[in-house]
Protein backbone atom coordinates (compact mmCIF):
# COMPACT_ATOMS: atom_id res chain seq x y z
CA UNK A 1 0.00 0.00 0.00
CA UNK A 2 1.17 3.51 -0.74
CA UNK A 3 1.31 6.34 1.72
CA UNK A 4 -1.56 8.78 1.64
CA UNK A 5 -0.80 12.46 1.44
CA UNK A 6 -2.27 14.57 4.24
CA UNK A 7 -4.99 16.94 3.08
CA UNK A 8 -3.89 20.41 2.20
CA UNK A 9 -4.79 23.26 4.50
CA UNK A 10 -7.28 24.72 2.03
CA UNK A 11 -8.96 21.34 1.57
CA UNK A 12 -9.33 20.96 5.34
CA UNK A 13 -10.78 24.44 5.67
CA UNK A 14 -13.27 23.84 2.88
CA UNK A 15 -14.69 20.81 4.69
CA UNK A 16 -15.59 22.90 7.76
CA UNK A 17 -18.66 25.09 8.00
CA UNK A 18 -17.42 27.86 10.33
CA UNK A 19 -20.69 29.72 10.99
CA UNK A 20 -22.60 26.54 11.83
CA UNK A 21 -19.71 25.13 13.87
CA UNK A 22 -19.37 28.40 15.79
CA UNK A 23 -23.09 28.47 16.54
CA UNK A 24 -22.87 24.90 17.82
CA UNK A 25 -20.05 25.88 20.18
CA UNK A 26 -22.00 28.93 21.38
CA UNK A 27 -25.02 26.71 22.07
CA UNK A 28 -22.85 24.26 24.02
CA UNK A 29 -21.47 27.13 26.13
CA UNK A 30 -24.98 28.43 26.83
CA UNK A 31 -26.15 24.96 27.88
CA UNK A 32 -23.15 24.49 30.16
CA UNK A 33 -23.73 27.87 31.78
CA UNK A 34 -27.39 27.04 32.40
CA UNK A 35 -26.43 23.71 33.97
CA UNK A 36 -23.84 25.42 36.18
CA UNK A 37 -26.36 28.02 37.37
CA UNK A 38 -28.92 25.33 38.16
CA UNK A 39 -26.36 23.32 40.12
CA UNK A 40 -25.22 26.37 42.10
CA UNK A 41 -28.82 27.29 42.91
CA UNK A 42 -29.55 23.77 44.05
CA UNK A 43 -26.45 23.70 46.25
CA UNK A 44 -27.28 27.06 47.82
CA UNK A 45 -30.87 26.03 48.58
CA UNK A 46 -29.54 22.86 50.23
CA UNK A 47 -27.15 24.99 52.30
CA UNK A 48 -29.91 27.38 53.38
CA UNK A 49 -32.09 24.47 54.54
CA UNK A 50 -29.22 23.03 56.57
CA UNK A 51 -28.58 26.41 58.24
Amino acid sequence: MGKRKPPTKTAALQSVNPPADFEAVVAMIRDARAQAVAQVNSTLVDLYWRI
